[in-house]
């Protein structure tokens, strides 16, 4: 036992990593009606945002935390970055924030504040995307041409454990107060989505197949060349001197 004493020592330390982290990252029990109403109404304190898109937003954030099923939540946005002029549309009477000289820029700031308050709830980037654009033209899509619905910058994919976290991140004031950036600088769609099925990057999943296969088939071989080694030497008889 103790030859392997650091193996075993190594091994407990990966497992309580692994599923400590596991814990870390699984979604809790679904929400009830009275934390969401709680969530909402921190929210409501706290949000800057112009009418009617704030009553629609708080109308579809209640609903949508109501209707939790316990799962995580992948969230895609589909982004736009404005230019100075859309920004100062976006812009609202009353918002008292100081954006920088272009979309990206002004973006930026918002995700520095962000971040960390996200990494410690276990929110990680899952997909990150630029749009390739048409070259000469003024657009981003294949199909769907609607003003308003193309030209777009990013797609990107981000993992919530659950609804209460996402709730939990917009709740906070500290949030709260960074948010304005995140609508003026953007032109955004964000859609809540349940993971049907995700595929690794196939050439590492082949990859790692081949390496686990070369490896048992090493393995294998090894062991069989020690227990012939073994056979052999022991069926040898030590040379016995006559008389």
């Amino acid at each position: 036992m103790k030859r392997y004493r650091l193996e075993l020592i190594l091994a407990v330390t990966f497992l309580s990593v692994f599923f400590a982290y596991c814990y870390f990252v699984s979604p809790g029990p679904k929400m009830t009606r009275n934390e969401v109403a709680e969530y909402v109404g921190k929210i409501e304190q706290g949000l800057q945002m112009p009418e009617p898109m704030r009553s629609e937003f708080i109308a579809r954030v209640r609903a949508w935390g109501e209707a939790d099923d316990g799962e995580p939540v992948y969230m895609v946005n589909i982004l736009h970055f404005n230019d100075q002029a859309e920004m100062h549309k976006a812009m609202w009477p009353g918002l008292d924030i100081q954006p920088a000289a272009t979309g990206t820029a002004t973006h930026d700031i918002y995700l520095e504040a962000v971040k960390p308050l996200i990494l410690p709830k276990g929110v990680w980037p899952a997909i990150g995307t630029r749009a390739q654009g048409m070259g000469t033209l003024n657009g981003t899509n294949f199909v769907g041409f609607f003003p308003g619905f193309d030209a777009w910058s990013e797609i990107n994919i981000n993992r919530y454990r659950d609804r209460r976290t996402v709730l939990q991140l917009f709740s906070d004031p500290s949030y709260l107060e960074v948010m304005p950036y995140k609508v003026v600088a953007l032109r955004l769609i964000t859609v809540p989505a349940s993971l049907r099925f995700q595929l690794p990057d196939l050439r590492m999943a082949l990859g790692s197949v081949l390496l686990v296969v070369f490896m048992g088939v090493g393995w294998l071989l090894s062991t069989l060349r020690s227990r012939r080694e073994r056979n052999v030497t022991g069926n040898v008889r030590p040379f016995a001197s006559p008389g």
